[in-house]
């Protein structure tokens, strides 16, 4: 009996069976004419596999183009089928990857998925020859009661059983495998293909723009991009241009760069911090890092959201990633939980492949800890490494702005380009200045001396001891000398340095606004806010009333004055803890963020596993002021060390 025969009877009995309560999605689906349905044949135990959850992607690895590559779309289902057996199961597509190999290896693509193709080792060594992969995501999958379905001997292993209607594509002139590719490509890798004439930049920032039109927006939208920078194609055709032309090329050289949304940029986007009052701020002159950025050939693609004034306009009551300009950003790897703060929208954007690189700022945790709830890269600077100019700020002893990329090298790249010394930004003056991408092509783990600090006061999941320890002993395998149990004292309360000094900050940044802006002082902001309460005030303002009410914006409070001091006497100590245990770097069991942000010490985090819940287990370091090259030398060697490359099924 061939499948034509059986067709209509087969989707009625899973439609029967999807009737059940839990299935509404694919149930609608299976009855919807316009859905493509795929019947899929399928070796044990991976049906098993998938409908447990412990294999994420089914895949299709081939030296031919065949069936199912670059016919299976996003939102289409697929039926399996055992192989010689029963129909098992069906699911809903959450994404679709397709690879040539000429573009990405196979090792790389199984460096990359193992984890969610869980497929066993000898299979890999069957498939070195093949040319084609299509990796397809599982966004819901139901196991069903055995079905029965006969097949005409040597049918194909995948087979359309309904098709669906053409959909209008985006015109790109470059091949569907390297659209899917090039998006999360490193930066090399990306100046490679514009050097070769494989790709030009305006096709790489075509390529962005089309995943956040189609991830970003909308009702379930990741809402992580904040605005497009309108001159993104423009700047894309001239660096074209310029590479045609043999011009000297910067660092950054077509590289799409997204800036958190408190950044000045001298264009025609706003910088608002996220906020209702700054709606329509145009800054008039680019922050000191977005002018290196310029100069290294970025594209600056646009601006990120981000929790609105960076996590300060109240006391713990608005979410992370919440603005009222941008609304809420969503965790790509599982929707409930936190995307971190402040700079969610930064770390969503390049953990979900809408930019290459970002940019956020830190004044107690707000680069690392996003980056390590979306698995990423996040480098928190030493104090005086980047400059401060051009930034909406909260203090001026604490801010300062770092790269956030998915690998360490393009990290330390962005971070070389953004680093050094801005004329207005005394802390940066005669600076030393590390050459951090080197740091990371040199990675070791050697001779190299690790203080481990097991924080008493941070709880910490079994899973993530796990993969620590684990991280531990390869380590020490690799040549690392551990050194375990540091005891120091943690609890550093920014507020009272961050609560003297927003005011004074705030003002001094809105003074050189343009003149036609109405909002001058933090006074207005707050008198903004209140005239528009359902707007401006879904999570109040607590912290912005009490700095204004009881702060003279003059730096002169006796608190303030002591904590200064006291931050110099910590430093000093954190001087000699290095000095006492002989180390390079500490390595924290689980994120802690009060010790590098109140020190001004650089801090990295990194991502070393995944929960089974899918969220990320990441890793958190720290190293001695001005030693970025260690802290990176460090985190590149225990990446290539455990090779894991993360990213979420959108």
């Amino acid at each position: 009996m061939g499948v034509d025969m059986v067709y209509d009877d087969l989707l009625d009995n899973i439609a029967e069976q999807l009737s059940a309560p839990g299935h509404t999605e694919l149930l609608e689906k299976i009855r919807n004419p316009e859905v493509c349905i795929h019947l899929a044949l399928c070796r044990e135990p991976y049906i098993q596999y998938m409908i447990s959850g412990k294999k994420t992607i089914e895949s299709r690895i081939t030296k031919n183009k065949c069936m199912p590559y670059g016919k299976v779309e996003k939102g289409d289902l697929v039926i399996l089928k055992q192989t010689s057996g029963p129909v098992l199961a069906v699911f809903s597509v959450a994404e679709v990857n397709s690879f040539d190999t000429r573009y990405i290896s196979l090792p790389e693509i199984r460096h990359t998925y193992q984890k969610q193709l869980c497929i066993h080792d000898d299979w890999w060594e069957n498939k070195k020859d093949a040319r084609y992969a299509a990796l397809i995501g599982i966004r819901e999958i139901a196991a069903l009661q055995p079905i029965r379905l006969a097949l005409e001997k040597n049918r194909q292993s995948w087979i359309i059983l309904r098709e669906r209607g053409k959909k209008p594509g985006v015109p790109l002139n470059i091949a569907d495998e390297a659209a899917s590719f090039y998006p999360y490509a490193g930066i090399d890798q990306l100046q490679e293909a514009f050097k070769t004439g494989k790709l030009t930049v305006k096709e790489l920032v075509l390529l962005f723009l089309n995943r956040i039109a189609e991830f970003d927006r909308g009702d379930n939208g990741l809402k992580a991009v904040l605005e497009i920078n309108p001159d993104a194609l423009f700047l894309a055709g001239a660096l074209d241009r310029k590479l045609a032309g043999g011009e000297r090329t910067g660092a950054l050289f077509g590289i799409p760069v997204l800036i958190k949304d408190n950044i000045n940029t001298s264009d025609r986007m706003h910088t608002r911090a996220g906020s209702f009052a700054l709606k329509d701020n145009y800054a008039p002159t680019d922050a000191a890092i977005v002018k290196k950025l310029r100069e290294a050939d970025a594209v600056l693609l646009g601006k990120a959201n981000m929790t609105e004034f960076a996590n300060f306009m109240t006391d713990g009551e608005m979410p992370d990633g919440y603005s009222a300009c941008g609304g809420q950003v969503i965790n790509p790897y599982v929707r409930e939980k936190t995307p971190g703060g402040s700079s969610s929208g930064s770390a969503v954007a390049v953990a979900a492949g809408f930019c290459t690189a970002a940019i956020g700022t830190e004044t107690c945790g707000s680069i690392v800890s996003p980056s390590g709830q979306n698995g990423i890269v996040g480098i928190k600077p030493t104090m005086g490494l980047v400059g401060r100019s051009g930034i909406i700020p909260i203090s001026s002893t604490l801010d300062t702005a770092g790269p956030m990329a998915r690998t360490v090298r393009d990290a330390a790249i962005v971070l070389d380009v953004i680093s050094g010394e801005d004329p207005e930004d005394p802390a940066t003056f005669r600076q030393p200045v590390p050459a951090c991408a080197d740091a990371a092509a040199e990675s070791s783990l050697t001779g190299l001396k690790i203080g481990i600090y097991r924080p008493e006061t941070t709880a910490c999941q079994e899973m993530n001891k796990a993969r620590f320890a684990f991280l531990c002993k390869k380590m020490r395998e690799e040549g690392a000398i551990l050194t375990d149990n540091l005891e120091f004292h943690e609890d550093f309360n920014v507020w009272h340095i961050t609560k003297y000094e927003f005011k004074s900050a705030m003002n001094y940044y809105l003074s050189k606004c343009h003149a036609d802006t109405n909002i001058r002082t933090l006074s207005d902001i707050i008198a903004c806010h209140e005239a528009y309460p359902d707007i401006a005030l879904r999570y109040g303002q607590r912290n912005l009333t009490e700095i204004e009410a009881h702060t003279g914006g003059n730096l002169t409070e006796p608190e303030y004055l002591r904590m200064l001091i006291r931050r110099d006497e910590v430093i000093q100590s954190f001087d000699a803890l290095f000095a006492k245990y002989d180390i390079d770097i500490i390595m924290c069991e689980t994120y802690n963020n009060t010790i590098a942000p109140f020190t001004g010490f650089p801090s990295l985090i990194l991502p070393i596993g995944q929960r089974e819940d899918k969220l990320p287990i990441n890793c958190y370091f720290m190293a001695r002021r001005f030693q970025e090259k260690t802290l990176i030398k460090a985190a590149a060697a225990i990446e290539k060390l455990l090779g894991v490359t993360l990213r979420p099924v959108l």
